[in-house]
């Protein structure tokens, strides 16, 4: 305060105003700090004071930029946090946590809850798909399976369940063979037809 009025009575006062400087810069560092370690709103408290003595203030300008940016991604984890415990893993298109999460990376490819996030909702999709095979609705489980290639760029768990949807498809096969089979053995033609056209 003392700072501020020297300054204020006494523009001319170089010294006062490099000390001045100095500690305004020394508050925008601080402010960084904070958004390095996501405490939003002690930066937004030290770059208001900062900009409310020096407008201008070289650093205050980036420094507001990312905390802006930083507000955006921690409002879009949050958004994703409520569409996963909302059931709204990768749908709608535009309001699921893989939208969210996917956005969060774009900005921040580093961000580790977004990267979790991601693999959590690439999980859940094969696990949605596999019931699907299960139950042999083979079609949704083929379309599920496709679309979860796109949520990680690694493939190894698609590729796993894949090969264990194939593995049930194979099985389900066999066994309506073997119906067939049994069903022309009886002498039951009709049954064996609708068992073979179901293949």
């Amino acid at each position: 305060q003392a700072l501020l009025t020297q300054v204020a009575t006494h523009p001319e006062d170089q010294g006062a105003l490099m000390e001045l400087n100095s500690m305004l810069g020394d508050l925008v560092s601080e402010a960084n700090s904070a958004i390095d370690a996501n405490q939003l709103d002690v930066a937004r408290g030290i770059l208001d004071v900062v900009r409310a003595v020096n407008p201008s203030q070289p650093g205050s300008n980036s420094a507001q930029e990312r905390l802006g940016l930083l507000g955006q991604e921690q409002g879009r984890l949050q958004a994703a946090r409520s569409a996963m415990e909302a059931g709204r893993v990768d749908q709608p298109e535009d309001n699921s946590a893989w939208f969210f999460y996917r956005q969060v990376l774009d900005q921040n490819p580093a961000n580790e809850e977004a990267q979790a996030g991601l693999l959590a909702v690439q999980q859940d999709m094969i696990a949605r798909a596999l019931k699907f095979a299960q139950s042999q609705d083979f079609d949704s489980a083929e379309r599920l399976l496709e679309d979860a290639t796109f949520v990680r760029e690694d493939q190894a768990l698609v590729e796993e369940a894949q090969a264990e949807v194939d593995a049930i498809k194979t099985h389900h096969a066999e066994e309506l063979e073997s119906q067939a089979v049994a069903a022309m053995d009886r002498g039951d033609f009709s049954e064996a037809e609708r068992v073979l056209t179901s293949l």
